[in-house]
């Protein structure tokens, strides 16, 4: 028999988790997910927001990726067997550039915490998706700063860091990108991946309209 486009794709049945999920890229994964027959759990920074999911999800979850608490929290709620995780998240530098680390903390942090305490749920041959942006081209000439944001041990360290640093991170969206850019470059073939099979990505798009 022909397979339909669902059973190519493969999501029917299976537990997907969309951070970012109330705007943008993020949205519109989930519509397509849900179109596919996936069980959509989607992550929302702000509490309350459940009658502005327009498409059909298994459970609203609330964490500020910039939050340490959150993602604790966020780690033990999520569900156990995921298919595919799609990390859509990420915050902007103010014009006054006052959320320089913030930025940090929400575009890289957050997702280098969560897939520590979180990947364990992934399951074999699963995946976990970013979005990058065009924005970090040229990480291949700041993979020094980068890799030392990733190799530090924990989440205070990293913050340390960012404190210690202020010349580095300065260019607040740029910089965490480039650090998202190389994680998956410097991850893509470790053990915690390579072993399960779980396959590790990130797309750069350009400029995009989103909410």
């Amino acid at each position: 028999t022909n397979l339909d486009v669902k059973q190519l794709f493969g999501y029917e049945g299976k537990k997907v988790v969309v951070s970012g999920a109330f705007s943008g890229m993020g949205l519109a994964a989930v519509k397509l997910l849900s179109e596919l027959g996936a069980k959509v759990y989607v992550i929302c920074r702000r509490n309350g927001r459940h009658d502005e999911m327009p498409y059909t999800v298994e459970k609203i979850l609330y964490a500020d990726f910039g939050s340490k608490e959150d993602l604790d929290r966020l780690a033990e709620e999520l569900p156990e067997d995921i298919f595919a995780m799609f990390l859509c998240h990420g915050i902007a530098l103010k014009s006054d550039a006052s959320n320089t680390i913030e930025v940090q903390r929400v575009n890289f942090l957050g997702h280098k915490y969560l897939l520590e305490k979180a990947l364990c749920k992934v399951c074999d041959r699963g995946s976990v998706n970013i979005i990058s942006s065009t924005g970090g081209y040229g990480w291949q000439d700041n993979v020094e700063n980068c890799m030392e944001v990733i190799n530090t041990k924990t989440y205070e360290d990293t913050i340390e860091w960012y404190e210690a640093h202020p010349d580095v991170i300065q260019s607040g969206y740029v910089f965490s990108k480039q650090c998202l850019c190389t994680y998956v470059k410097a991850m893509v073939h470790s053990p915690e991946y390579i072993d399960r099979k779980i396959r590790l990505n990130a797309i750069n798009p350009g400029n995009t309209i989103t909410g």
